[in-house]
């Protein structure tokens, strides 16, 4: 609690500016009687102990009271001399009949009493407000940092009827503005790990979306209907090729298509057809290349059979699904600046080599070839869960989104 000392001073006559606290008292003579004398408060202005609550007051300014869970709150984070400053309104109570409150300068503390007292203040209480404040819910936290030292956020409980609570919070960044996340969106989120999950800051408040609702982030979406519950829409950078093609001559065909997402899924799938008389050995490799001059390689290598070969296969398909830690950490730079594109030759020169001169010959000189899905024809599973992969996201989903389908094969 800050330490303050005693002032002598003349009779309010004598010093007008100087605030009249046994008038105060008089008008407010649930706080008692005055414990002590007044005191001064470092860096100017006064206050006042009373039995049931302490007064503050600027000089030549009115005083306002604060008491109980509040003034507990207020001591603990500095009381006038820190951030949240003096006081602007008595204590006061909510619209709801049940929740307290004081204004400072530099905030508000609000009171529930099955929560306690936590403070509220700047964007993210603007925010609040816009939303219906105490009935949108409480602050159950003070205003804190993020992990990564840019952020601040506020949690919140809403009451709803029947005793039923549910959680939201409010986050902000000076590049995300402030942005609440509630219900079962909330709950999601909160179980990926908020912002510093793959999906980072809330973009918008939660909106209506195609029958259902939901909520923007830096990296993606979650959407939320009655009927299936939560989905995961991470956003998708897409490498296309729907024609390829060999050089005259060579009686191959086909197409590609390169997945990643930033939850770190890559998909890679494919289809190429020999519809002449020789068979061939190919290859084909597919990138994305990020600002930082990554590059995020998936490669099929394979055999179709011609009519010389009647026994082998004429066809080579692949659907393969997996995942990437670096996708994930580094999607932000991939996400602002990524190119694709991609390669498809007749070889049988299938080596990590091989596979980083495709690559180099579509982007030029590249510093890191990440293997995605490599030189080879494996198969694996589309993965289990609730996230949405496929082409076809809701409306708007990949206009919001820098990273739509992009390159083709050499």
């Amino acid at each position: 609690m800050p330490v303050f000392t005693p002032i002598h001073h003349g009779p309010p006559v004598m010093n007008p500016l100087i605030p009249d606290f046994p008038e105060f008292a008089a008008q407010h003579p649930g706080i008692g009687a005055p414990i002590g004398g007044v005191q001064d408060v470092p860096g100017g202005g006064y206050m006042q102990q009373y039995q049931n609550a302490t007064a503050y007051a600027l000089f030549g300014e009115l005083p306002h009271e604060v008491q109980g869970a509040i003034r507990d709150k207020y001591n603990q984070l500095g009381g006038p001399t820190g951030f949240l400053g003096f006081p602007t309104t008595d204590e006061t109570g909510c619209p709801d009949g049940i929740g307290r409150f004081n204004h400072f300068s530099g905030g508000s503390i609000y009171y529930h009493p099955s929560l306690g007292a936590f403070q509220i203040g700047g964007l993210i209480q603007d925010e609040w407000n816009s939303l219906g404040a105490t009935e949108y819910g409480y602050p159950n936290t003070d205003e804190s940092g993020c992990a990564d030292g840019v952020g601040r956020f506020n949690h919140i409980t809403s009451f709803l009827p029947g005793n039923a609570t549910a959680q939201a919070s409010i986050y902000w960044t000076p590049a995300t503005g402030a942005h609440e996340v509630r219900g079962a969106i909330h709950a999601t989120w909160a179980q990926l790990g908020f912002e510093t999950s793959y999906l980072g800051y809330p973009l918008t408040d939660e909106h209506d979306s195609d029958g259902g609702r939901e909520s923007d982030f830096q990296n993606g979406s979650i959407f939320w209907t009655a009927s299936a519950g939560i989905t995961l829409l991470p956003q998708a950078f897409t490498v296309n090729d729907p024609d390829i093609t060999f050089g005259s001559g060579i009686s191959v065909g086909g197409n590609a298509r390169f997945q990643i997402f930033s939850d770190g899924t890559t998909h890679f799938s494919g289809h190429l057809h020999d519809d002449g008389f020789p068979s061939y050995a190919c290859l084909v490799v597919m990138s994305v290349k990020d600002g930082q001059n990554r590059a995020y390689t998936a490669s099929e290598s394979g055999s179709v059979g011609g009519t010389d070969s009647p026994n082998t296969l004429r066809d080579l398909d692949w659907d393969t699904w997996g995942t990437s830690e670096d996708v994930r950490n580094n999607w932000a730079c991939i996400r602002s600046s990524g190119v694709g594109g991609g390669t498809a030759s007749v070889t049988s020169d299938w080596s990590a080599q091989k596979i980083a001169e495709d690559v180099a010959s579509v982007f030029g000189v590249i510093l890191t070839v990440i293997a995605m899905i490599f030189g080879g024809s494996s198969k694996g599973p589309k993965p289990d869960g609730d996230v949405t992969y496929e082409p076809g996201l809701p409306p708007g989903y990949f206009e919001q989104r820098p990273s739509n389908d992009t390159g083709a094969s050499q």
